[in-house]
């Protein structure tokens, strides 16, 4: 399978993996997320047969966003486009969404389809696969990343001024608080921005 630039094979996330132990560990879970239960939340599809690609989506998207793709992939995989915890119909995820939570959540829900798996990631959801690959590896027979800005690897600690439009939001959304207090009753705005200013055929999508 070849999707996107920066594919992965499993045995590359292994050894990611053991390079990472000073950094994300399967035991430093945060105490307050239950990864089984929040698991059983997230909404997904399965098309096709064959091989299990599972495809997750980017900030602001649902699994909708892949609706070209899957007839493509089809004929030849099962693609199980999947919503990230919070968005789309999944459930709101009830502990802190950090990538290392959404990996853990992920590694619970593809304990269910039947894992190894290919696994396809865009934007934050390319972010969140990062860290689960890093956790365990072993969930993975490659992993694809699209379009993904992820701390310490294509997203470094310097961000320059001209770059602002692409990258703002990392800085935004990084405050405690201040953003979900500033969006609050707007999120038709905030999200409405993306969908116009982002894409790549502006106002595709239309208003809600």
């Amino acid at each position: 399978m070849s999707v996107g630039r920066n594919s992965i094979n499993a045995s590359t996330l292994v050894d990611l993996s053991l390079a990472s132990q000073q950094g994300l560990s399967p035991k430093s879970s945060t105490p307050e997320l239950d990864a089984a239960s929040e698991a059983k939340k997230i909404a997904f599809d399965r098309v096709g047969a064959g091989d299990r690609i599972l495809l997750i989506s980017g900030f602001p998207q649902t699994r909708l966003s892949w609706n070209r793709l899957v007839p493509l992939l089809s004929h030849k995989f099962q693609c199980i486009p999947a919503d990230l915890p919070s968005f789309g119909d999944s459930g709101i995820l009830a502990a802190p969404a950090t990538t290392e939570n959404l990996g853990r959540v992920f590694h619970e829900f593809v304990a269910s389809l039947g894992a190894p798996l290919h696994v396809v990631t865009h934007d934050f959801g390319a972010c969140c696969a990062c860290s689960w690959a890093l956790l365990f590896p072993c969930d993975f027979r490659s992993l694809t990343l699209i379009d993904a800005g992820i701390p310490g690897a294509t997203l470094t600690n310097d961000i320059q001024l001209s770059d602002y439009k692409r990258k703002w939001n990392f800085i935004f959304q990084m405050l405690p608080d201040l953003p979900a207090e500033l969006t609050k009753g707007k999120e038709d705005i905030y999200v409405g921005w993306w969908l116009k200013s982002k894409v790549r055929t502006p106002r595709t999508i239309p208003s809600a």
